[in-house]
C-alpha cells in the first residue's frame, strides 16, 4: 500500500496554499449494479434538483472512479459531469474543445508531429499517454504509440449522452495509463420509444459541414439504436508564428522563404465518420458496436513540394500537399451480460473486440544529396515521388485487443458494507495496417520496427540513411507482427463505520507479458459532517504501462519494462449551501517518477522526479432562469530533479544541462550550455480560471449560453526564453546579437501572455420537435487567442522551431435539430 506518513506531510504544505476545486459532481451506469435508493441526478450545476431536499440530495448513490456504490458528494475521486444538455448549448469544435470549457484546469497544446496535447494536474507530455479514453468502459487508447487520440478531435459529438472526467489519478479503477486522469464518454444507448432524429451542423471559418441520423426502435423485449454521422472541414486559414531561426521567425508565408501553411484542423486524406449500433436483448443482454475514423494534416507545418522525376538533382516541383497527414480508424464491438443472482450478489461480464488502425505520413524535404550511382538516385528520387512508400512513414499499424472480463458486486442489506472483485485477461496483436501486406507494417519511436528487410523501401544502405530509411543493421524484424497478454485483477471494499467515518480500500494488479508487475493501491477516507459538509482524503499510487513498441524493444534487450509510477494525496471538500448553491474546494499533491524514451540508446530512461501540487476550486449557482458556474485552478512545481541519464526534458527548465552547438563568426564550431533556470512547469499555465453562464426564458425555449477561459502564468515557457538567452550571454556577435533581437521581438509580442478566450451561444427550440442554434467563438480574436507548441526543450543554438502558436481565428456556426 502506499505510505501515509510521508503525503500527509506534503498534502499539509500545498493545503497552506489554499488549493481548490470539482466543478461537477458525476455519476456513471457503466459499473452500477444495484438501483440506488433514489434516482441518480445528473451534473448538480447543469440539472434542476430543487425537488430534492438536502438529505435526498447527500444520499444520491454513484459509482463514478469506484467499482462500489458511494454517495453523491463522497467519490474518492474528484470528478466533472459534462450532459448532453452542455455539449448542446455549447459551440464546440470537438472534444477538446468541450473539456476546455467545462472542466477544471484542462487545456490543450499543440505539437509540431504528435497532434493535440492535452494537460491537467499539472501533468501534460509529447504523446498522451497519460490519460485514458473510454468509450462505454471500453478503453480507446492506442498502447502501441499515441495513447488517447481517436474520439478526442471528432467534432460530432451528437451520439455523446454524457462525459465524466475524474482529474487526477484513476489506475486503481480504469487500468494503467490513468496518471494525468480519465475521460469516460457514454453515447446513447437503446432505449424506450421510437424516435429519429436528424442534426446538421455548420462552422464557417473551417468550412466544415456535418450531418448525423439517431433512430431508435422499440420492439418490447429487444430495443434498437442506430447512429451514423460524416463531418467534412476544409480547415481554417492558418495565422501560424513560428521560429526557423534565429533570423527567420514570424507568421508563416510572411517570412522570406517560407509558404501558405497547411490549413488548420482540416481533414486529411478522408471525412470523419462514426457509426454504432446498439442492441438491448433484455435478460440482462447488450450488444454495442462502434465505429471511428478521424482524419487531419498538421496543424502547421508548411507544405510540401514533391520532387521532380526528370531529373533527379532538381528541386521541387509539382503541386504542393498536406506535409502530415494522420489516419486513425477504430472498430470495436462489446458482449455484456448483467446476472443479478440475488438482492445482495451481482455479476457483470464482458466479451470485448477491439481493432485499431494508425497511419502517420510526414512529407518533408529529404535531407539526401545524390553521391552515389544513378541507381541508387533514382531509387530515392521514385521514394520522393511515392507519398505511400514506407520510407514517408511515421507509423503505420493496426492494433488488435480482445478482451474478456468478470467483475462481481456485493452488498449487505443494510449498506454498511460493500464489495467488488474482477479481472481482465486482454490479447494484444500488432501488425500491418487494415487490408496492406505484412510489409507495410512500421512502429517505433526510431521508426525501425518493420516486417523485414524488404518493408516497402523502408531499409537502404547507409548512403540513403538520412533520407528517410534506416540502417539496415538498425531493423526490428518481427515478420507479420507480434501479441502479447494483459492479466489485470482488481477489487475494492467499502465499510461505512458512522456518517462521521467511511473507508474505501482499493487496489489493482497488472502484468503485461513484457512488463513488470504494476500495483495500483488506494485507500479513501469520507466523513460527511452534516448535511452541508463533506471531506475526503485520498492516498494512492498509479502507472502508466511504456508503449508496446518501447516495450517489444526492452524484451528483445533482454528488459522487463518498469512503469511510470505517480503517488498522490488529495484532499477534497463540498459544502452544499443549499440544492442551488453548491462548492468544491481540493488540494493535491503529486511525486512522479517520469520516464521518457532515449532515442540514441533505444531504451526507456528515468527522466527525472517531479513535485506537483495544486488547488482547484469551483462553485455553482442554480437560479430560476439562471446558471452560474466558476472554477479555479492552480499549479506549482514544487520541485523538479532530473535524472543524470539525460541533459533536457520538457517537464522543467528548473533543471536542464543541454549542449548546443553553433558556427561562429570564423567558421568554427562552438559549444555552450542551455542550463537550468527557475522552479516551474513548462508547456502549462500556473492559473486557469473558466466562467460558464446560462440563461434561459421563453418557458426555457430561448437560451442563451457564454463562457470564457483565461489561461496566465506561463512561467515555464518564459523560464525557457531566459535559459536560452543566458546561454549565449557571454558569446560573441554575431550569434549574441541575433538572439538577443529574437527574445527582445518575442517579449515585445507578449510570448507566453495571459490568453483570453470568450464564447457565445444562443438556442432555441422552435417547436418540441426542431430546435436551432447559433454560436460566435473567440469573440475577441486576436493574436491573443494562441494555441501554443509542446516544447520538449530548447536543444539547438540557432533554431529553437518548436517557440510558436497558432492564432486561433474568430468564427461562426450554425446547428439544427429535427426529432420525428
Amino acid at each position: 500500500m502506499v505510505s501515509i506518513k510521508n503525503p500527509l506531510r506534503k498534502a499539509g504544505a500545498v493545503i497552506l496554499l489554499g488549493l481548490i476545486s470539482s466543478k461537477g459532481i458525476a455519476q456513471s451506469d457503466s459499473l452500477n449494479t444495484v438501483s440506488p435508493p433514489i434516482e441518480t441526478i445528473s451534473n448538480i450545476e447543469q440539472a434542476d434538483i430543487s425537488f430534492l431536499s438536502l438529505e435526498d440530495l447527500m444520499n444520491v448513490n454513484v459509482t463514478t472512479g469506484s467499482l462500489v456504490k458511494t454517495k453523491q458528494f463522497a467519490t474518492p475521486v474528484s470528478v466533472t459531469l459534462i450532459t448532453e444538455a452542455d455539449i448542446k448549448i455549447s459551440g464546440a469544435r470537438n472534444l477538446l474543445d468541450l473539456m476546455e470549457v467545462y472542466v477544471p484546469g484542462f487545456f490543450w497544446m499543440d505539437h509540431p508531429s504528435e497532434s493535440v496535447k492535452t494537460g491537467m494536474r499539472g501533468i501534460t507530455s509529447d504523446r498522451n499517454l497519460k490519460m485514458l479514453l473510454l468509450v462505454n468502459g471500453v478503453i480507446v487508447n492506442d498502447r502501441g504509440h499515441k495513447g488517447a487520440f481517436s474520439e478526442l478531435t471528432n467534432w460530432d459529438l451528437n451520439d455523446i449522452d454524457k462525459i465524466e472526467i475524474i482529474r487526477g489519478p484513476g489506475s486503481v479503477t480504469y487500468g494503467p495509463g490513468a496518471i494525468q486522469g480519465v475521460i469516460s464518454i457514454t453515447t446513447k444507448r437503446a432505449a424506450n420509444g421510437n424516435s429519429t432524429t436528424v442534426n446538421a451542423n455548420y462552422v464557417g471559418a473551417y468550412n466544415s459541414k456535418g450531418i448525423s441520423i439517431h433512430q431508435n426502435l422499440d420492439a418490447g423485449k429487444v430495443k434498437v439504436t442506430l447512429y451514423g454521422s460524416i463531418q467534412g472541414t476544409e480547415g481554417a486559414e492558418n495565422k501560424l508564428f513560428k521560429v526557423n531561426d534565429t533570423k527567420k521567425y514570424g507568421y508563416i508565408g510572411e517570412v522570406p522563404g517560407t509558404i501558405t501553411p497547411n490549413r488548420y484542423m482540416a481533414d486529411g486524406n478522408a471525412p470523419q465518420l462514426k457509426l454504432f449500433a446498439d442492441f438491448d436483448l433484455s435478460k440482462g443482454f447488450k450488444i454495442y458496436t462502434r465505429y471511428n475514423q478521424v482524419t487531419n494534416n498538421s496543424n502547421f507545418y508548411e507544405m510540401y513540394k514533391p520532387l521532380s522525376a526528370v531529373n533527379p538533382k532538381a528541386t521541387y516541383n509539382g503541386t504542393p500537399t498536406q506535409s502530415l497527414l494522420l489516419k486513425n480508424q477504430q472498430y470495436f464491438a462489446m458482449l455484456e451480460k448483467k446476472i443479478d443472482f440475488n438482492k445482495n450478489f451481482s455479476l457483470n461480464t464482458n466479451l470485448i473486440y477491439d481493432n485499431e488502425n494508425n497511419v502517420s505520413y510526414r512529407f518533408q524535404a529529404p535531407a539526401y544529396t545524390a553521391k552515389t550511382s544513378d541507381s541508387v538516385d533514382m531509387r530515392f528520387v521514385k521514394s520522393v515521388i511515392d507519398l505511400d512508400n514506407l520510407r514517408h512513414a511515421n507509423y503505420s499499424y493496426s492494433e488488435e485487443q480482445i478482451t474478456g472480463r468478470v467483475v462481481g458486486y456485493y452488498h449487505s442489506n443494510n449498506e454498511k458494507f460493500q464489495a467488488a472483485l474482477g479481472g481482465d485477461i486482454v490479447k494484444n496483436t500488432w501488425r500491418a495496417p487494415w487490408g496492406q501486406n505484412d510489409n507495410m507494417l512500421r512502429m517505433g519511436d526510431q521508426k525501425n520496427i518493420l516486417s523485414d528487410s524488404l518493408s516497402s523501401g523502408a531499409i537502404g544502405p547507409d548512403a540513403l540513411a538520412t533520407a528517410g530509411w534506416i540502417k539496415a543493421k538498425d531493423g526490428i524484424y518481427v515478420g507479420n507482427g507480434w501479441s502479447t497478454t494483459t492479466v489485470s485483477m482488481y477489487g475494492e471494499a467499502k465499510y461505512s463505520f458512522s456518517p462521521l467515518l467511511t473507508i474505501i480500500g482499493s487496489n489493482r494488479i497488472d502484468k503485461d507479458t513484457y512488463s513488470k508487475w504494476l500495483f495500483s493501491p488506494r485507500i479513501a477516507f469520507i466523513s460527511e459532517l452534516n448535511s452541508k459538509h463533506n471531506i475526503r482524503l485520498v492516498f494512492l499510487q498509479s502507472n502508466r504501462m511504456n508503449t508496446a513498441s518501447q516495450m517489444l524493444l526492452q524484451h528483445m534487450a533482454g528488459v522487463q519494462s518498469r512503469p511510470e509510477k505517480l503517488k498522490g494525496t488529495e484532499l477534497i471538500y463540498t459544502y452544499i449551501h443549499n440544492s442551488k448553491l453548491i462548492g468544491d474546494l481540493s488540494a493535491f499533491y503529486s511525486e512522479n517518477e517520469v520516464l521518457s524514451w532515449s532515442s540514441n540508446l533505444k531504451s526507456v530512461l528515468n527522466t527525472g522526479k517531479s513535485n506537483t501540487g495544486g488547488l482547484e476550486a469551483s462553485i455553482g449557482y442554480t437560479a430560476k432562469n439562471v446558471k452560474v458556474s466558476i472554477n479555479h485552478s492552480y499549479v506549482k512545481l514544487f520541485g523538479w530533479d532530473m535524472s543524470s541519464e539525460v541533459t533536457a526534458s520538457g517537464i522543467s527548465y528548473a533543471d536542464f544541462r543541454q549542449p548546443v552547438t553553433y558556427t561562429d563568426a570564423n567558421k568554427k564550431t562552438q559549444t555552450v550550455y542551455i542550463n537550468g533556470v527557475g522552479n516551474n512547469l513548462s508547456n502549462y499555465a500556473n492559473n486557469i480560471t473558466k466562467v460558464i453562464v446560462n440563461y434561459s426564458c421563453f418557458k426555457d425555449r430561448l437560451t442563451i449560453h457564454a463562457d470564457s477561459r483565461i489561461l496566465w502564468g506561463y512561467a515555464g515557457m518564459k523560464d525557457g526564453l531566459k535559459a536560452y538567452e543566458n546561454a549565449f550571454d557571454t558569446v560573441s556577435a554575431p550569434i549574441k546579437t541575433e538572439i538577443t533581437k529574437l527574445i527582445s521581438d518575442l517579449k515585445s509580442r507578449d510570448m507566453y501572455g495571459v490568453d483570453i478566450k470568450v464564447n457565445l451561444s444562443v438556442s432555441y427550440k422552435i417547436t418540441p420537435q426542431i430546435s436551432v442554434m447559433v454560436f460566435a467563438n473567440n469573440i475577441f480574436s486576436s493574436d491573443k487567442t494562441r494555441r501554443y507548441f509542446y516544447d520538449s526543450g530548447l536543444v539547438s543554438a540557432t533554431a529553437p522551431s518548436k517557440i510558436g502558436y497558432v492564432a486561433e481565428p474568430r468564427f461562426l456556426g450554425a446547428r439544427m435539430s429535427y426529432k420525428f
